[in-house]
């Protein structure tokens, strides 16, 4: 399931082995971890975490983030 999944993931995002993922869901959330650190570091994709949700999208020029995906609220 993992390998499965790690080669889905980045692939469906769009993400290379060269990619830069940032990652805005909270790790403390089991979806956050899995699909925000887990399958694609496995994958080879290099994921920026901030502590500070209002600060993570200023690291997105100094890291050169390709990508990121963030939790909506659906209530």
């Amino acid at each position: 399931m993992l390998y499965t999944a790690a080669t889905t993931v980045p692939f469906s995002l769009g993400l290379e082995q060269e990619s830069i993922y940032l990652c805005v869901l909270p790790t403390f959330w089991m979806a956050g971890e899995v699909l925000g650190v887990l399958f694609l570091i496995s994958a080879g994709v290099t994921v920026v975490l901030s502590r500070s949700p209002m600060r993570a999208f200023s690291l997105t020029v100094p890291w050169r983030v390709w990508t990121t995906t963030r939790a909506v609220n659906t209530t």
